[in-house]
C-alpha cells in the first residue's frame, strides 16, 4: 500500500535526519515562551496582539520549511538551504498566514454567537454553533493538507490553495485517513501533555515539545506523500 509506505519512509527519514526536528522544536519553543508570558500578564495586551501574528508566521514558515526539507533530504546541506528557499518565498509565506488568520476568525464566529445566543436566550445554541465551527475545522484541514508543499511547487499563493485542495479531493480517501491518523497522534500527544501539565510550567513545555515531534512527522508525511503522487502522475 503506497500510503503504508510512505508512512513508514517518513519515520525513517526523521530517523535518519533528526535535524528535521529542529526547526518545529525552535517555533515551539517560542510560542510556549509566548504563551506561558501572556497567562502571566508579562508585559501589555498590546505587546500579545502585536506579535501574535509573528506566531502565526513563524508557525507556517516552519511547515513550509519542512516541505522544503523533504525535498532537499539526499543532500548534506539540506537544512540550510531549505532555510533560504522558504525565506525566498516569503511573500507566499505572509500572504498564507494572513488567510489563515482571517480564516480562524471566521470559523469561530458559529460557535461564539452559539454561546452568546446561550447567555441572552438560555438556549442551547453553541452545540450546534460548536458542531458547525467543527465542520468548518475539517473541511479547512481536509483542503489545506498539501497546502505547504504546494506553496513551494506553485508559483502563487491562490495556486498553491487551489492546488491544495485538488489534490486533496483527488486522493480523498488517503487523506481522510491521513486526517483520522493525525487526529489519533495529537489526541495522544494532547493526552500526555494533560498529564505532564499537572507538574506545571516544565511540564507544560515538555508536553509541547512533545507535541513538536509529533506536527513534525506529520508535516513530513503530507509532502512526501505529495511528491510520489505527482512522480507516478508524471
Amino acid at each position: 500500500m503506497k500510503l503504508g509506505r510512505v508512512l513508514s519512509e517518513s519515520l525513517q527519514t526523521l530517523k535518519e535526519r533528526p535535524r528535521m526536528f529542529l526547526p518545529r522544536f525552535i517555533s515551539t519553543g517560542l510560542s510556549t515562551v509566548w504563551f506561558l508570558g501572556f497567562l502571566e500578564l508579562i508585559g501589555g495586551y498590546f505587546f500579545y496582539l502585536g506579535t501574535m501574528p509573528f506566531i502565526v508566521v513563524l508557525g507556517v514558515f516552519v511547515s513550509v520549511m519542512l516541505a522544503e526539507m523533504v525535498r532537499f533530504k539526499e543532500q548534506d546541506d539540506f537544512l540550510r538551504k531549505s532555510f533560504l528557499s522558504t525565506a525566498g518565498r516569503w511573500k507566499k509565506v505572509i500572504g498564507a498566514s494572513l488567510v489563515f488568520i482571517f480564516t480562524s476568525f471566521v470559523i469561530s464566529i458559529p460557535s461564539s454567537a452559539g454561546f452568546l445566543g446561550f447567555i441572552y436566550t438560555g438556549q442551547h445554541l453553541w452545540l450546534l454553533g460548536i458542531l458547525l465551527s467543527l465542520v468548518l475545522i475539517i473541511g479547512m484541514s481536509f483542503a489545506v493538507y498539501f497546502l505547504p508543499i504546494s506553496l513551494v511547487e506553485r508559483s502563487g499563493l491562490v495556486d498553491g490553495f487551489i492546488d491544495s485542495a485538488r489534490t486533496s479531493y483527488q486522493n480523498s480517501r488517503e487523506v481522510s485517513l491521513l486526517l483520522l491518523l493525525s487526529l489519533g497522534l495529537l489526541a495522544v500527544a494532547f493526552a500526555s501533555q494533560g498529564a505532564l501539565e499537572s507538574i506545571g510550567y516544565i511540564g507544560f513545555a515538555a508536553s509541547r515539545m512533545l507535541s513538536a515531534v509529533v506536527t513534525t512527522y506529520l508535516f513530513v508525511v503530507s509532502p512526501s506523500y505529495y511528491i510520489e503522487k505527482k512522480e507516478d502522475e508524471s
